[in-house]
């Protein structure tokens, strides 16, 4: 079990001054890009480990070299809490019982 505790009044203001109030300091940032780079670099550690060739090696880092230099993928992380499965549950069911009522 990890105790919840309330993030410093500083964290707290700086995330207010743009519009978001954090429950928690459990917050993490998701990039996409981020996550498309780590699956490259998954396969080329692969590739490190002796598991494929030069060309596969060449391609992977041509799609890095390509992602990199894509503009719709720039500036798209999000500020995200950090929450349980039975909360999220909790919060989604909320929301599709919300939706469901006339």
């Amino acid at each position: 079990m990890v105790a919840r505790v309330r993030s410093p009044a500083w964290m707290e203001m700086q995330w207010e001054s743009v519009g978001i109030r954090l429950r928690s300091v459990f917050v993490i940032h998701q990039d996409p890009l981020a996550y498309l780079l780590d699956l490259e670099g998954i396969a080329l550690l692969d590739a490190w480990a002796g598991d494929h060739d030069r060309a596969f090696t060449d391609a992977r880092l041509a799609e890095i070299r390509r992602l990199l230099d894509d503009e719709k993928l720039r500036d798209r992380g999000v500020v995200a809490e950090r929450v349980s499965t039975v909360t999220a549950y909790r919060r989604w069911s909320a929301r599709l019982r919300a939706a469901a009522r006339p």
